[in-house]
């Protein structure tokens, strides 16, 4: 993969030790696919005459009309995977890679989306603040966690990690297929540290595996603020009741165990998760309805997109969101960068107050999500 390093002549060894090395920093599927993506724009640029690296903005640009206006059109989906195999292996190789962000290229990008509007992603129904706590009310023992069962206590301490955190479905729970590392219990841990102004600010950070998408680095950091002493789902306290529970269970989620289990010692999965957030909506009374008043259900992103939806309602600006949610391109909300305790605490705090004046039924539109949609209440 280096073969253009002056180490290539002086050390073939050694280079290809690199290169084994870079290479196992993604599974075989995924290399696979990066190596398609790859082959596939070199193909093009022999046919067009032009240097496949470093590849140009019109170039690339150049490429991704080629894949989606051949006779067998190439979906969006998986030219966004091309891409994250071009932009690979231009990092591996030593080549600069600025064109996630390129104008022109993220034009383009947007070009294809309309001309296959049917390849969309699902509805990503938001878990909102003001949504999660209507659901936990249902719960038997609430808002006491001793009194909550154990599957509910682990439900409710997920839900509030994953919302005010802004995880993604996959960073928290085990989804099948997936080879995202599971959480173990030293990713996840709970904080408490004195302000400028005396006041102390508390919550619960999350140590996530880097998206495939952010190649040069292991690990990303979530943090998921406690809104005030007083507030039903501060995540810390809920993280806390949580594994004082599972050890009077013999259930270990510390160390390099899971870090969230349910009863029977396994880890939590993504269709737990989504089964029984879908199971309290129906329960509340609350149906969600797409343009065409059919029923949606919630997914693993439900909470992630509550995130926006509730930090929106209370005004936290557009700029903090993001960050929060460490969405890495324009694509997202914007470039990722660090967000403080003192913002996330402001941004909770909000949120919080917010969930509590907003009626719960609200027409919405969370941008990104592709979601506007009208909440409902109907009898069950």
């Amino acid at each position: 993969m280096i073969a253009n390093d002056p180490l290539a002549l002086t050390s073939p060894e050694v280079a290809r030790a690199v290169s084994d090395l870079l290479q196992s920093s993604v599974v075989n599927s995924t290399l696979s696919s990066y190596n398609s993506g790859f082959n596939s724009l070199v193909s093009f640029c022999r046919s067009v005459g032009q240097p496949a690296m470093p590849v140009r903005n019109t170039i690339l640009v150049a490429f991704m009309h080629h894949l989606s206006h051949k006779q067998d059109p190439v979906k969006p989906s998986t030219i966004k995977k091309y891409l994250s195999g071009i932009r690979f292996m231009h990092i591996i190789n030593g080549f600069a890679w600025s064109l996630s962000d390129d104008p022109l290229v993220l034009l383009g990008k947007k070009a294809i989306a309309k001309r296959f509007p049917e390849a969309t992603q699902r509805l990503k129904i938001p878990i909102s603040i003001g949504m999660l706590l209507s659901m936990c009310t249902l719960i038997v023992g609430w808002p006491d966690p001793a009194r909550l069962s154990f599957e509910d206590l682990l439900w409710v301490t997920a839900s509030t990690i994953m919302l005010f955190g802004a995880l993604r479905g996959g960073e928290l729970t085990r989804v099948r297929g997936s080879s995202r590392p599971i959480l173990v219990g030293s990713d996840v841990f709970s904080f408490k540290i004195r302000e400028h102004d005396g006041s102390f600010s508390s919550g619960v950070r999350i140590r996530i595996r880097a998206p495939k998408t952010e190649p040069g680095s292991a690990f990303q950091e979530a943090s998921a603020i406690d809104a005030s002493s007083h507030f039903a789902l501060n995540p810390s306290l809920w993280l806390g009741a949580y594994r004082i529970r599972a050890s009077s269970m013999h259930l270990n989620v510390l160390n390099d165990q899971p870090a969230f289990k349910c009863a029977r010692g396994l880890p939590v999965t993504r269709d737990f998760m989504v089964g029984r957030a879908n199971d309290l909506r129906v329960r509340s009374g609350v149906a969600v309805l797409d343009a065409d008043g059919s029923h949606v259900p919630f997914l693993a992103a439900s909470w992630r997109a509550g995130y926006v939806l509730s930090a929106r309602a209370a005004g936290v600006p557009e700029f903090l969101i993001r960050k929060a949610g460490r969405w890495a391109s324009a694509g997202g909300p914007a470039p990722y960068s660090f967000a403080s305790v003192v913002e996330l605490r402001s941004a909770s705090r909000a949120m919080a107050a917010a969930a509590h004046t907003a009626p719960l039924s609200a027409t919405f539109d969370v941008g990104r999500f592709n979601s506007s949609c009208v909440f409902e209440h109907f009898s069950v």
